[in-house]
């Protein structure tokens, strides 16, 4: 494999490899390169390479963006790979506050100061811990409402959730990389986004495992039995509804494809 055939990759990795803004492309580069050529014999997958060889309207959509076939499904290799090396323990924020959290709680039990008699109880369905409110409201005014604004608390992460922070990572590349790389992607798009095809290539990449995303239609049975093609309408409000509110959580700096700088 030559250097040429890893200039989609080069392109990518070169803003996101470098999660440290070093400026040092040709090592960043390099890093990226070397990893991924240790990782090419884990990460192939010759069912979907075949798949997407023989897919006439996915080699059409190659061709209408001007992409090389070899190079852009070693790209797809390299976001799928990279992706899933960015997130281990996922960290996932509250989009409510602290702050926004303590003015409701503190609404809710009735507003400052608590009643005496009031308590709040903990249960996880095994055991349970109450603590009189008045602690509670200790607690929560230990700081001001407008300094608990600025702090987002840890949720707890489903894996429905964590696929979902994957495809919207993987897509900000993807985007990136069709935008930025060629102009003949915006040209032909109008500036928008290519729904279908990017479905398309987070079902490659095992991102998505319903097959409608990947063909654009599904197969529905009626309550006679008849098997019918429907068509897969909202692929791209799916898909935007399901990542459009989540914060950013790869942690790019734990990934070997990432350049990492001596800090001595």
């Amino acid at each position: 494999m030559t250097t040429d055939n890893l200039e989609y990759i080069s392109f990518v990795a070169q803003k996101y490899c470098d999660p440290y803004d070093t400026g040092c492309s040709d090592l960043v580069i390099a890093t990226a390169h070397y990893y991924f050529m240790q990782r090419i014999g884990i990460v192939e997958d010759s069912k979907m390479y075949d798949l997407y060889l023989n897919t006439d309207n996915m080699q059409k959509s190659l061709r209408k963006y001007h992409l090389n076939p070899n190079k852009f499904w070693l790209l797809i290799l390299f976001l799928k790979d990279f992706t899933n090396s960015c997130y281990g323990a996922t960290h996932v924020y509250d989009n409510i506050s602290v702050g926004e959290n303590a003015e409701k709680m503190i609404q809710m039990l009735g507003n400052a100061p608590f009643s005496a008699d009031c308590e709040i109880t903990i249960s996880n369905g095994k055991e349970s811990a109450t603590i009189n409110a008045t602690w509670v409201e200790s607690l929560i005014l230990s700081k001001s409402i407008e300094e608990l604004k600025g702090i987002y608390p840890m949720v707890k992460v489903d894996p429905n959730n964590q696929i979902n922070h994957k495809i919207k990572f993987f897509m900000e590349m993807l985007d990136y990389f069709l935008l930025h790389f060629d102009s003949t992607y915006s040209k032909e798009t109008k500036n928008t986004k290519d729904w279908e095809f990017t479905a398309k290539v987070l079902y490659l990449s095992h991102f998505l495992d319903a097959t409608k995303y990947f063909y654009g239609y599904e197969e529905v049975r009626t309550p006679q039995g008849q098997l019918l093609r429907e068509k897969a309408k909202y692929i791209g409000k799916t898909l935007k509804n399901a990542t459009k509110n989540l914060k950013d959580t790869s942690e790019r700096y734990k990934s070997d494809y990432c350049f990492i700088p001596d800090f001595g």
